[in-house]
């Protein structure tokens, strides 16, 4: 009887065993389905235990006294209070492992949600960065574009004024030009109709003072100047065998007739100018000098020379 009363036990345990098998971690439940959750495991855990109490006891009632020995009654209390130590232990057991699971859950969930997070604010930072990226290379663009047209545009401007510039002095220079042609053109046409009436006759009377620094016969040598036979139309200032022309003459480029005889004998300021060029030249006879009609009949008289 009394192996009877263990295997009713062993099969309390058994039935108890099963029923409480541990099953794989739930997913993570709120703080009421978890309280639930223990009641009901409670209760179920209270109705096998007392079954197997019940089991027992009729179990006892059913075996006389004289058939059950004080060791096997105490071997049945024994189990009875070890099958609820286990009971109750995997109870706990459990409801640690439904809360390190929940707990699990939780951690899981938040480092998830930490690193969406995470990527989201990297995303964000990365799109601002680009977008602000994007934004300076855009200004920047547009300032290059905007130097180089105002530098395009300065330069135009600088271009057209240098131009008009040019082509204003061009033009000032060709009208001072014509106008400067145009007075010489009629100085010359208006002495050339005046030496034309001098007379050679009458010039070779009126060179009395230029005889003290010239001489007038062929083959005669240079004094204080030079020897002027033969003076028409030669180069001024390159009579062969004289060097001491003064400044005034030293770069002439003109030829002797008798346009430019008889200004040189006025020795007017304007004549001898216009025709070295040089604004501060002056003749070597001041004092000496012959104009008007003495002059015309002078350079008439230098030109029968030769």
């Amino acid at each position: 009887m009394r192996y009877f009363l263990v295997l009713c036990v062993a099969m309390g345990l058994a039935v108890a065993g099963c029923s409480s098998e541990k099953e794989p971690a739930p997913a993570p439940m709120t703080e009421a389905e978890e309280q639930a959750d223990e009641i009901a495991v409670s209760e179920e855990i209270t109705r096998v235990v007392e079954e197997v109490a019940d089991t027992a006891a009729e179990t006892v009632e059913a075996v006389t006294a004289d058939e059950i020995s004080e060791d096997v009654v105490q071997s049945g209390e024994t189990t009875l209070d070890t099958a609820k130590a286990e009971m109750e232990q995997m109870k706990a057991d459990k409801a640690a492992a439904d809360k390190a699971a929940a707990a699990k859950a939780a951690a899981g969930k938040a480092a998830a949600d930490k690193a969406a997070a995470d990527k989201a604010a990297a995303d964000k930072a990365a799109a601002d960065k680009a977008a602000a990226d994007k934004a300076a290379a855009a200004k920047a663009a547009a300032g290059k574009a905007a130097a180089d047209k105002a530098a395009a545009d300065k330069a135009a401007a600088d271009k057209a004024a240098a131009d008009k510039a040019a082509a204003d002095k061009a033009a000032a220079d060709k009208a001072a030009a014509d106008k400067a042609a145009a007075k010489a053109a009629a100085a010359s046409a208006a002495t050339v109709a005046v030496v034309s009436s001098g007379s050679a006759a009458a010039g070779a009377g009126k060179i009395g003072k230029c005889k003290a620094c010239h001489s007038f016969d062929a083959g005669g040598g240079h004094k204080v100047g030079p020897n002027l036979f033969g003076i028409y139309a030669k180069t001024a200032g390159k009579i062969a065998g004289f060097s001491k022309y003064g400044s005034d003459l030293k770069g002439a480029t003109f030829v002797w007739d008798e346009v430019t005889l008889a200004e040189w004998v006025c020795d007017s300021k304007e004549g001898i100018k216009s025709l070295t060029g040089n604004s501060g030249a002056k003749s070597k006879m001041p004092k000496q000098n012959k104009c008007g009609t003495d002059a015309q009949d002078i350079a008439a008289y230098l030109k029968s020379l030769r």
